[in-house]
């Protein structure tokens, strides 16, 4: 059962074009994704509506764009952070 339902927030650093928008984050359909503008860094927010656990996480990288730096970094309570994960020490690096 996946944690991420239709109140779930997503926010991203960039968005390419209209063709590859952050909801195919989501979406899963492995025909679609997200795809960023060029540079770093690049990021993924998911805001949950309730407090989540999650057990799994699943990051597929499409053909030869593959992240070579990738950290998983949690907040309590995400709407509270002013900054980003690389600024603000209420984020915390799994």
């Amino acid at each position: 059962m996946s944690i991420i339902s239709s109140s779930t927030k997503i926010k991203v650093s960039s968005t390419l074009d209209k063709s590859t928008p952050r909801k195919s984050l989501v979406d899963r359909d492995p025909g679609t994704c997200w795809t960023s503008t060029q540079g770093l860094p690049q990021w993924i927010q998911l805001s949950f509506a309730t407090s989540v656990i999650p057990t799994r996480l699943y990051i597929t990288f499409q053909g030869g764009f593959v992240g070579t730096r990738v950290s998983i970094q949690i907040a309590k309570n995400a709407a509270s952070l002013s900054g980003t994960a690389r600024s603000d020490p209420a984020w915390r690096l799994l």
